[in-house]
């Protein structure tokens, strides 16, 4: 989710790695178009970068989700009620191979953001 596309990122640099060509500069304009599998497209530029320390960025990420948390669905008292979102969080238990398929936009989003993972440890 973008947001508004004309104000979306307005100085970032942008890199768009996408395996079906169609899909890059689609919504929004990349700086760097790279068309290829995403895997093989990482497993050739990770050896070339150098490591970084980014203490000040990771901070600030912490801080984020943080606020983040305390706004978050499932953190809100809704009573009796179920949001469609805490089904993923009441739903997804501890499949270690689970397979999850959504439709594309909100479930996506919801997804990401509530089926729990071990990817998720900040």
């Amino acid at each position: 989710m973008t947001g508004n596309l004309k104000t979306y990122a307005p100085n970032a640099k942008k890199i768009h790695i996408d395996i079906d060509s169609s899909e890059i500069h689609k919504n929004v304009r990349v700086d760097v178009p790279i068309e290829g599998d995403l895997k093989t497209v990482l497993n050739q530029m990770l050896p070339v970068l150098e490591p970084q320390e980014h203490k000040a960025w990771l901070g600030q990420i912490r801080d984020w989700m943080e606020d983040s948390d305390e706004r978050d669905i499932v953190n809100q008292d809704v009573g009796n009620d179920c949001s469609r979102p805490m089904l993923f969080t009441i739903c997804g238990g501890n499949r270690r191979n689970a397979v999850v398929v959504t439709d594309v936009g909100q479930h996506q989003m919801w997804e990401a953001q509530y089926y729990p993972t071990s990817a998720r440890t900040p």
